[in-house]
């Protein structure tokens, strides 16, 4: 009997485990974008696996969806943890760099998609340095 008391409130946390976390949500100049980093459970794992990634989706304004889709994103990538590494930054109402020092060589995530009519710009590098000024 002890044990079947234990299932259910194992059961009642499980779908917690596949819940996505929001991060950041980072507006653009012109508000009519925003991008959002989120916490997601990775594509195919179990749910018991807890592999986990960090998505970063370009949403138009008032609009979200639920990770590992993209229907409504005109923009979106995977970053890597730790997310406190992760730049973000909206270099104008449409541009928006993005940098995290486990891009690969090409200064790029290993996985991105845009949408066909993207009106967004993503550019991936780190933030450029002030002329005559040592980054370190």
């Amino acid at each position: 009997m002890r044990v079947r008391s234990l299932v259910l409130p194992c059961l009642l946390l499980l779908p917690a485990c596949r819940e996505e976390v929001i991060l950041s949500d980072l507006p653009s100049p012109g508000g009519d974008y925003h991008a959002v980093v989120k916490d997601c459970p990775r594509r195919g794992s179990s749910f018991l696996s807890g592999d986990r990634r960090i998505e970063v989706s370009v949403l138009p304004a008032g609009r979200s969806e639920p990770c590992n889709t993209f229907i409504d994103a005109v923009f979106q990538f995977d970053a890597y943890a730790p997310v406190e590494d992760l730049e973000l930054e909206w270099t104008s109402a449409t541009a928006l760099r993005a940098w995290h020092p486990g891009f690969d060589a090409n200064s790029r995530p290993s996985a991105y998609s845009s949408a066909p009519s993207n009106p967004v710009t993503v550019t991936f590098g780190p933030a450029a340095t002030p002329q005559g000024r040592d980054p370190g």
